[in-house]
């Protein structure tokens, strides 16, 4: 285990909530049920744990393009998340 580490965003975070049964972003799968992990729930367990947390990019910080009105994502940047 890193200790303590730096976590760095890049890349606007989609509101899951809005994904209705499915989810918009994963990375890997969780060991017990086997399901993808959203990417914001990998935001919500390492970000309380890091040193500090760095957005690289106009889309990491704010949301970007992708934050747009109509957008059915409803991407966001990580501190709005």
């Amino acid at each position: 285990m890193l200790d303590p580490f730096v976590l760095v965003v890049e890349g606007s975070l989609p509101n899951e909530q809005l994904s209705g049964d499915g989810y918009w972003a994963a990375l890997g799968n969780d060991a017990m049920t086997n399901q993808p992990i959203p990417t914001t729930e990998w935001i919500s367990r390492l970000a309380p744990k890091a040193l500090a947390v760095v957005g690289c990019g106009t889309c990491a910080t704010y949301g970007g393009i992708h934050a747009m009105a109509g957008n059915p994502t409803g991407c966001m940047g990580w501190r709005t998340f």
